[in-house]
């Protein structure tokens, strides 16, 4: 029975654990000990940590796991007979009354006890002869039962591996863009302790609850809107991972892509709730499977399966303005908000505010302007960090970083665009009063901004930008 097997491996321990206090004893406490007790303590301490394994393979107060019963069942006689010859072994010792205590008398006595211990000497390393082999016998079933264990483990980690394998392939085929790189870019251009006037607010704070179910953050070119998303997105997936049942994805349209945004922007939902999710619902095998282009119900249908293993869902897309077809996108976004089975998916857009996506967006969200104050602190508060942190201002003076500053702030007018473009036009510039006459003569716009760096463009770099521009 692998009970009694158990118990016999406690019961060797616990024989185990008093031969050796005897050993430790008799070795310290003895004038003259036997030699031998030394390699008793050896062979006795080696057997207890064979069957410690044993013991660390069971789990306390549960039953004992099934590959743990089979080792057991396999090695009952060899622990049985192991207890037997400890017993034996343990009885050649004198009582436990008489175990060495300091004392000049108690140590003349004890000299004298092991008088008796040449007859035993015989007696004893057949025993330990005995118990060597049980050793051997159990510390080999370990071993074999290990192997096994691991080839085990080698086969799972296999199916695994070739499961992931084939998420991922089949995943991968459902993404035609990856919008990472736009992530990736904006995330390094955030400014510390910007954006948090955002997170802050109740529009955002409704949102994330569900109060809100879409909101829609609209502002000028240049406003920071890549930028800010980024920071949401960010916020977003902190937000999920803290909340069961709740997942996030981020997407960005982008005008030099110049394509309809709107099946692209489907496919990369469905593969990172898909992520999320940590495997693939059969709709989306199905329908990678039959290789044919998707459309654009079908993917609807897809992301209402793939939603519904969540309680939440967050998306955010930027940049609505980009697409190429913005009526198909915002037709898309109407749908989300109307259809009762994704009634617990949360949106945020940020576009600019156009005519079009004013009229499909506001019956159906809460909009918020990024043209306030908070958004012109969060340029000062991004200005003075360029300045502070940037080596090409770090000789500047103080006096000229302060109007720097205070010409840029003025001059912004909402643009974090324009407030980095004249940051990198000044760097390059030596003198300071080339510096300070640039800060009379800021361009009013971005276009003029744009216009002004095109005409900076030396000569012999002009045809290569003019390819460049070409492809855009």
């Amino acid at each position: 029975e692998p009970l009694s097997a158990a118990s016999s491996v406690i019961a060797v321990v616990q024989i185990a654990d008093r031969i050796i206090d005897l050993c430790k004893a008799y070795i310290t406490g003895v004038i003259d000990a036997p030699a031998d007790l030394r390699s008793i303590l050896i062979e006795v301490g080696s057997v207890k940590c064979v069957l410690e394994v044993i013991e660390l393979l069971e789990s306390p107060g549960e039953e004992p796991a099934s590959h743990v019963v089979e080792i057991l069942e396999k090695l009952q006689k060899p622990l049985a007979g192991c207890k037997e010859a400890m017993k034996k072994l343990e009885g050649l010792f004198p009582p436990q009354s008489e175990s060495p205590v300091k004392g000049k008398r108690k140590r003349l006595a004890l000299s004298l006890t092991t008088l008796a211990w040449p007859f035993k000497r015989d007696k004893a390393f057949k025993l330990l002869e005995e118990i060597g082999r049980h050793k051997s016998t159990i510390s080999l079933g370990v071993t074999v039962e290990a192997a096994q264990d691991l080839k085990e483990v080698r086969k799972n980690v296999e199916k695994i591996r070739e499961a992931t394998t084939k998420m991922d392939r089949i995943l991968s085929a459902l993404v035609t863009t990856d919008p990472s790189s736009n992530y990736n870019s904006a995330c390094q251009l955030h400014e510390d302790h910007t954006g948090q006037w955002l997170i802050n607010s109740p529009e955002y704070a409704d949102w994330k609850t569900g109060s809100s179910r879409f909101l829609w953050l609209y502002g000028i070119p240049g406003a920071g809107k890549t930028i800010l998303h980024s920071y949401i997105a960010e916020d977003v997936r902190k937000l999920c991972e803290q909340t069961e049942g709740s997942a996030c994805a981020f997407y960005y349209c982008y005008f030099a892509r110049n394509q309809d945004e709107t099946n692209h922007f489907l496919r990369w939902i469905i593969h990172e709730l898909c992520r999320s999710i940590g495997g693939i619902p059969q709709v989306v095998r199905n329908n990678h499977a039959s290789r044919g282009n998707l459309s654009r119900w079908t993917l609807v249908s897809m992301l209402e399966t793939v939603a519904g293993y969540f309680s939440h869902v967050y998306i955010t897309i930027d940049a609505l303005d980009e697409s190429a077809d913005r009526e198909q996108i915002l037709a898309f976004l109407r749908t989300v908000i109307t259809n009762p089975h994704l009634k617990h998916i949360h949106l945020l857009a940020t576009s600019r505010k156009e005519l079009d996506i004013d009229r499909a967006l506001s019956p159906i969200s809460v909009s918020l302007s990024l043209s306030n104050p908070y958004v012109d602190e969060d340029i000062r508060t991004y200005v003075k960090g360029r300045l502070l942190e940037s080596s090409k201002f770090a000789r500047w003076p103080e006096s000229l970083k302060a109007e720097t500053e205070t010409a840029l702030i003025k001059g912004a007018k909402g643009m974090f665009r324009w407030a980095f473009c004249q940051l990198d036009a000044l760097k390059r510039l030596h003198t300071i009063p080339a510096i300070r006459l640039a800060l009379t003569q800021l361009p009013k716009s971005l276009d003029e901004t744009y216009e002004r760096i095109l005409c900076n463009i030396s000569p012999e770099s002009q045809d290569m930008v003019y390819r460049t521009l070409s492809f855009i």
